[in-house]
């Protein structure tokens, strides 16, 4: 199988109070996505749905694990990082 590079051109960022990385803890936390400017007519009719998917880079992600226990809850199994998202 021969994989190809995609290219990602951002159009936004999004933005939190979360200052370090973290592998939880995240509920109760607000976070703001900012469109570029160009974007904004993407959003006409966007009131009137209740839930948005959001894909996201982690592009200040600094180390790679293989498995992580999912919110840091010890009472949740450890898995493959793929398996956690």
């Amino acid at each position: 199988m021969k994989l190809d590079l995609i290219p990602i051109q951002p159009i936004g960022l999004v933005m939190s109070q979360v200052a370090e990385q973290q592998t939880g803890g995240f509920i109760g936390t607000d976070s703001l996505i900012e469109l570029r400017d160009e974007f904004t007519e993407y959003l006409i009719g966007l009131q009137d749905f209740s839930h948005i998917h959001v894909i996201y880079w982690l592009s200040e992600m600094t180390d790679s694990i293989p498995t992580t226990r999912p919110q840091s809850n010890p009472e949740v199994p450890v898995v493959g990082m793929f398996a956690c998202r």
